[in-house]
């Protein structure tokens, strides 16, 4: 289990990289980033790690859509599994009260992504395409609401 769980965290650190650099999305949600790192650097276990689960807010919500439509990982509403997981976490986590999440500071396109074991380029690459996917779907004018 040790090392499935230090697996899992090692993978998921080039995610958090690849999506803050990405010029679509406003913030990423992990541990080891943000004003709180250091908190949580201070309570970390000796040679533990900041976990496998990733939070995502894109500019535009129909971008997240895209995005969540395109990305070629298992879908569902579980964490923990060996293999990468992506949910639209507020549409299923709080469907009945989705109206409401908002005022907390959780968007309605907020995607989770729960990292397994694969192999840490093909889970990279697949994010990767999947935000080439999002670039291409911003530049036409489907996005920008032309004709």
């Amino acid at each position: 289990m040790s090392w499935r769980v230090k697996q899992c965290n090692q993978n998921t650190l080039p995610l958090v990289d690849l999506l803050q650099s990405h010029p679509s999305i406003s913030q990423v949600n992990h541990p080891s980033i943000g004003e709180t790192a250091h908190l949580y650097r201070s309570f970390m276990r000796k040679d533990g790690g900041y976990g496998n689960v990733l939070s995502i807010i894109f500019r535009d919500p129909r971008s997240a859509e895209h995005f969540y439509n395109v990305l070629e990982v298992c879908k569902g509403s579980s964490f923990g599994t060996n293999f990468t997981l992506a949910i639209p976490y507020v549409q299923l986590a709080n469907y009945w009260d989705r109206e409401k999440v908002p005022k907390y500071g959780v968007p309605q396109h907020i995607i989770r992504l729960s990292v397994g074991l694969e192999n840490v380029e093909d889970i990279t690459n697949a994010v990767a395409t999947a935000l080439k996917e999002v670039e291409i779907f911003e530049s036409g004018d489907t996005c920008k609401g032309g004709a």
